[in-house]
């Protein structure tokens, strides 16, 4: 699917809905078969190729490590996403700190989900400092159900109170106590 995507550079794709699939079920065979190619990395390779697409959704794909690595390189490519969801994965402390870092340079995201993905203190805080660095705002971040500690979510709550525009900033079920 994402090599016919790819190599179709006629189409016209917007929406594409890939959710519950289990694309990254076989990431741990990447670090065992050299040449493997996970389904994070060949949706990357779309991603970055992509001239149409405007939204994604990869939540519940157990997608982690390798393929949210190449996900977030694909993201600093694409200039037409406007909504990515990659909620209810794997994506741990090193992917979230990629994805966060990738809405640096990417320009054209409006609203991006993570929630549930296990990222903490490192996740939140590099993607507050995103946040704030960003040429264009985001009008909605899920980070609902991750872990950043009190700390995290602080520098999140500030990030977002130096916002220009209204940002909807989900912090639900993070543990986060009082700030």
């Amino acid at each position: 699917l994402c090599e016919a995507l790819e190599l179709n550079t006629a189409s016209q794709l917007q929406v594409l809905d890939l959710a519950d699939n289990l694309i990254g079920q076989k990431e741990e065979v990447s670090e065992m078969r050299e040449g493997y190619v996970t389904g994070g990395e060949a949706l990357g390779a779309m991603l970055a190729a992509s001239s149409t697409l405007t939204v994604l959704d990869l939540s519940w794909n157990s997608i982690r490590g390798t393929s949210a690595k190449a996900l977030a390189s694909a993201l600093k490519a694409n200039a037409t996403l406007t909504v990515l969801n990659l909620s209810h994965n794997r994506l741990d402390e090193d992917g979230g700190v990629a994805v966060a870092d990738a809405l640096e340079a990417n320009t054209s995201l409006t609203e991006v989900r993570m929630a549930h993905c296990f990222i903490g203190a490192k996740g939140a805080i590099v993607l507050s400092q995103a946040l704030t660095e960003r040429n264009t705002p985001l009008s909605v971040v899920d980070f609902a159900g991750n872990v950043p500690g009190k700390v995290g979510a602080a520098a999140l709550l500030r990030a977002v109170r130096s916002l220009r525009g209204a940002t909807d900033l989900k912090l639900i079920g993070c543990d986060c106590g009082r700030i």
